[in-house]
């Protein structure tokens, strides 16, 4: 009997669906022996796990008619043993019926874990919180049960945007765990009308290509804030790009930064004199500090005299400082 091109690819799309392939020839859609007699049932490709432990939550028998939905059920009880990483059924027509045969492929037991992606948690400190699962297959719920732990330590860290975004198991045992620790991707500030936004983000702590922590971000909001040049600032993460990375919004209300002074003196040695003093700790949104302070005598023994500061708190990237006085 010879099956057209369309009707092959038919059968083919209906047996990848259902998962049941034959393990001579071409693949077979079990509907095609609907209710014919089963003859045999047996597993393939177990070694470490007993046929009687996987046939045992196997509810067709020798002697029923095969059904495409107790087939499915069957492999899907057999799957969820927790021991195979995959389930098939393979249907065999013989002269009195069809033989059933179940082909899984076998967990091993991990003999190795490793973690990628962990720059700011060791290897170590994960190996320990992950150290039972060597010499055991992979069940699925204490797998995550660690992966959970890793998580939690990450946080605990202030690392808040950390997880694992994939696990992997090879079969050779070894179990591959990556890590994403959430970076960031740069900052948006807003607010900064006057201050020149390379001031602000230079007193972050967080830094770009760098993962997210709250603690670092807690330390930058109180930086922002000691400089005196804001009445209020806030931090927002918005979403990134890439999966689990964030842009760090910076909103800032900023306040008045110059000085002025005027003021008046006088003392029997110098006479009366005046005093006016400008500043700005924030000269031109740089962060620099300009101070200026001028006095005048107004009697004949009255001195005159005049004093200019300059300071730029941050020189370079280990934050050195320079300031010039210069007076007469």
């Amino acid at each position: 009997m010879r099956v057209g091109k369309g009707l092959w690819k038919i059968v083919l799309i209906l047996c990848l669906t259902i998962g049941i392939f034959s393990n001579v020839g071409a693949p077979v859609y079990a509907a095609d022996f609907t209710g014919k007699v089963i003859t045999d049932i047996s597993a393939s490709g177990n070694n470490a796990v007993a046929q009687s432990d996987i046939l045992n939550v196997v509810k067709a028998k020798v002697g029923d008619s095969l059904s495409p939905e107790a087939v499915q059920q069957d492999m899907k009880a057999i799957y969820e043993l927790g021991k195979f990483y995959d389930v098939k059924a393979n249907v065999v027509e013989v002269p009195e019926g069809v033989k059933l045969i179940y082909s899984v492929v076998e967990k091993v037991p991990v003999t190795e874990i490793v973690f990628k992606g962990n720059t700011k948690v060791s290897t170590e400190k994960l190996q320990s919180l992950t150290e039972s699962l060597k010499g055991n297959l992979v069940d699925a719920k204490v797998l995550n049960h660690k992966l959970q732990a890793i998580e939690q330590y990450y946080h605990d860290q202030g690392y808040i945007l950390a997880r694992v975004s994939d696990r992997t198991t090879e079969q050779n045992g070894v179990l591959n765990i990556l890590v994403n620790e959430g970076n960031v991707e740069g900052f948006n500030v807003q607010g900064n009308e006057k201050t020149k936004t390379h001031v602000i983000t230079r007193e972050m702590n967080l830094k770009p290509n760098q993962p997210f922590n709250v603690k670092d971000a807690k330390r930058s909001i109180q930086k922002l804030e000691n400089l005196g040049f804001f009445e209020d600032v806030n931090i927002k993460l918005n979403p990134g790009r890439e999966p689990n990375a964030t842009i760090v919004n910076i909103d800032v209300k900023e306040k008045k930064t110059g000085t002025f002074s005027i003021g008046g003196g006088y003392s029997k040695t110098d006479g009366v004199s005046a005093m006016i003093g400008l500043g700005d700790t924030n000269f031109n949104g740089s962060g620099n500090k300009v101070n200026l302070n001028l006095q005048h005598g107004l009697t004949s023994v009255a001195g005159s005299g005049w004093d200019i500061s300059y300071t730029n708190p941050w020189v370079d990237e280990k934050q050195t400082s320079f300031s010039i006085d210069y007076f007469n």
